[in-house]
């Protein structure tokens, strides 16, 4: 109650002030907000912790008092006052009190409990993954308390590390714990591959019944077999070695040994071979182009003449011509060059001479003809007959030309004379006398 009462008397009095500022305002006098501004404190009321208090004031021009309300000032809290100690486990309690008006202002205010202060005992060091374990005994209630938890460290990671990736293994970037060996990976780093030269190869060579390899070699990391690729294996190679030759009258013995490896084949028979001979064949009759011939040798080994048909050799024909002349004829026939046959002639007739009428030359054989005209004079002087024929001077010479005698009644030839001669034309008088 006495708080409304407060309360009221502090409502009326501002507006009352409120009345009072507005007049003084409207004189335009003073605003009486203080000494010194126009008017003069005549009274003052301290305001308390829950009452308001005032400063009245007299206008020195002649106007209305005024008064000014101071707030109320609250209460002033004073230090906490305990009234129950608290324990380690139990709460207690405390009030304060208004340090100004003594009034209590809060009052069982709880106070937490203290907690023990434990001293405590390590009984299992934690680790960086794994739990540990400690004791505590409270300093204060010598309350205990066992097997509490320490929680796990936790990894200390040192700084990054590198293991470099190779030709086949993966590398890796991690830190190590500085207390542990555990490791944690920051980053992979991918293996390289192998690096190889194209050309250059590492060649095992195949062996008989055993294969052989090419492969290359990383020329970083030095590994062998790669691109390894199977050489096939060998068969055997041969070389047949004669142990006993084998002769015209008993059989030999021959084996087979590898040239590669140490491989032997089974002892093997060789057949009865040829007479053996010694420089050339003794020829008994030769063969001709139709008959057969016959030859031997006597045997180096068993002595025995060995003989030997020699075939018939056959004709070898070729074409011959005996060309025809102006005056002969000619032939052609096949004549065989080993026994000089002949076979399929045919005849090639004589030419004729083809005589240039100016130069009265043969055009084929290039000799002179000469035209020979015989006359036959009777030995009055007078020619009974007259005979014209062309004939060829044999080596510039015509004395061997042939002249035909004419029978004469009565008359018998004597000889012959050279008549004119004129170019290629030569006349040959017969001469006759009377016959008695």
């Amino acid at each position: 109650m006495k708080k409304i009462l407060t309360l009221l008397l502090a409502t009326i009095m501002i507006i009352a002030v409120s009345f009072a500022f507005s007049s003084c305002s409207e004189t335009g006098v003073c605003d009486g907000s203080e000494v010194g501004n126009g008017g003069s404190q005549i009274k003052k009321i301290p305001a308390t912790c829950l009452g308001l208090g005032y400063i009245e004031y007299k206008c020195d021009k002649g106007g209305d008092s005024h008064i000014v309300i101071i707030p109320e000032t609250g209460h002033t809290a004073s230090d906490w006052i305990i009234d129950v100690e608290p324990t380690c486990t139990e709460t207690g309690l405390k009030h304060n009190v208004c340090i100004n008006c003594k009034e209590v202002i809060e009052t069982d205010v709880v106070i937490p409990a203290n907690g023990h202060s434990y001293v405590w005992t390590t009984t299992i060091e934690p680790a960086c993954t794994t739990v540990g374990a400690k004791n505590g005994k409270c300093t204060v209630c010598e309350d205990e308390e066992l097997g509490v938890a320490i929680d796990a460290l936790g990894h200390s990671w040192g700084a990054e590390l590198t293991t470099p990736a190779n030709c086949v293994e993966d590398g890796r970037k991690y830190k190590e714990c500085s207390r542990c060996d555990e490791e944690t990976v920051t980053a992979k780093l991918t293996a390289i591959g192998h690096t190889v030269v194209d050309d250059e190869w590492v060649v095992v060579e195949p062996k008989c019944k055993e294969d052989g390899c090419k492969y290359q070699v990383c020329k970083v990391c030095k590994e062998d077999k790669l691109n390894l690729e199977v050489l096939p294996q060998l068969d055997h190679e041969v070389e047949m070695i004669t142990d006993k030759p084998a002769t015209c009258i008993e059989t030999g013995l021959e084996h087979g040994e590898c040239i590669r490896c140490d491989y032997k084949t089974e002892n093997k028979e060789l057949p009865i071979v040829s007479h053996s001979r010694e420089g050339d064949w003794i020829v008994d009759y030769a063969a001709t182009c139709t008959d057969a011939g016959l030859k031997h040798y006597v045997c180096t080994v068993c002595k025995e003449a060995q003989n030997e048909t020699i075939a018939a050799i056959g004709h070898s024909w070729s074409e011959y011509i005996d060309n025809a002349t102006c005056i002969a004829d000619g032939e052609r026939y096949d004549v065989c060059a080993n026994c000089s046959g002949t076979k399929n002639h045919m005849p090639l007739t004589a030419t004729g001479h083809d005589i240039d009428e100016e130069s009265g030359i043969c055009n084929n054989c290039d000799k002179q003809q000469y035209k020979v005209v015989i006359k036959y004079r009777l030995p009055d002087g007078s020619f009974v007959d007259e005979y014209e024929k062309h004939v060829f001077a044999v080596d510039g010479d015509i004395n061997s030309v042939s002249i035909p005698y004419v029978a004469i009644s009565g008359y018998y030839a004597t000889g012959t004379t050279f008549g004119n001669i004129y170019g290629y034309t030569i006349e040959i008088i017969v001469n006759y006398a009377k016959a008695e």
